[in-house]
């Protein structure tokens, strides 16, 4: 996504539709042409980085699309990262999981200090390795394409993925909740919940995913709406 937006939602205590506004901030340097994931920075800026194609960099940039810093994360590869998110530690993880073929037994988070802690331009990652138990085919069946995931957050002690659903013949529209403890080591999803966002277009897949400050309200964007929860 080559152009930053800010949208003004309105929200309530429980889902609702409504049509927003959003302006343009700038667009995003050549250098980020597939940005994927976004992190809010302490300088007035924000950290982004690229989709599989890239290093393994994060970039810090200015409201006017100006890139301000570069990190490596030196000891990893950029196979697919597709979300960034933070715990209340400051510890910042990212997600190692793009799976568009769901044929991937290799899906991980790496963990990294908050890069505006990080004072040169290196950082070596901890690994979180996870996997589906649900999943015994590589690829599934069109019909369980299910295990794909471009949106990621940390709540309390978890890691929490929505997935991406690439099922088809029916496509089914639905983005699946699963967790993963935030530890190193090896993990197994749970499965908690599923949510239906269309079922008649890919376009409403969720592609990120953000917890408010206060970690009440939680947010899944899609290509061109905001879905807003509370009270959970």
């Amino acid at each position: 996504m080559r152009i930053i937006y800010i949208a003004f939602i309105l929200f309530y205590f429980q889902l609702v539709a409504c049509s927003q506004t959003v302006r343009i901030i700038s667009t995003l340097p050549s250098i980020l042409s597939e940005n994927s994931g976004m992190l809010i920075s302490n300088e007035n800026a924000i950290w982004l980085h690229n989709d599989g194609g890239d290093s393994a960099k994060l970039y810090l940039i200015d409201t006017f699309g100006t890139v301000l810093k570069t990190i490596l994360v030196s000891n990893v590869n950029n196979v697919d990262w597709e979300d960034i998110t933070y715990d209340n530690q400051g510890r910042v993880y990212i997600g190692e999981f793009g799976n568009n073929n769901n044929s991937r037994q290799d899906l991980k988070v790496y963990r990294i200090p908050h890069p505006d802690s990080i004072s040169g331009n290196t950082v070596v990652a901890e690994t979180i390795e996870y996997y589906y138990p649900e999943q015994t085919a590589f690829p599934p069946s069109n019909s369980e394409k299910k295990y794909d995931t471009e949106a990621m957050i940390h709540f309390q002690d978890s890691l929490y993925f929505f997935t991406k659903d690439r099922t088809s013949s029916p496509h089914q529209g639905y983005t699946w909740l699963y967790q993963i403890s935030a530890d190193t080591g090896t993990h197994a999803a749970i499965l908690l919940d599923s949510f239906q966002t269309n079922q008649i277009s890919y376009i409403f897949e969720v592609t990120g995913a953000a917890l408010s400050p206060n970690q009440e309200q939680l947010a899944l964007l899609g290509a061109n709406r905001v879905w807003w929860f509370t009270g959970f």
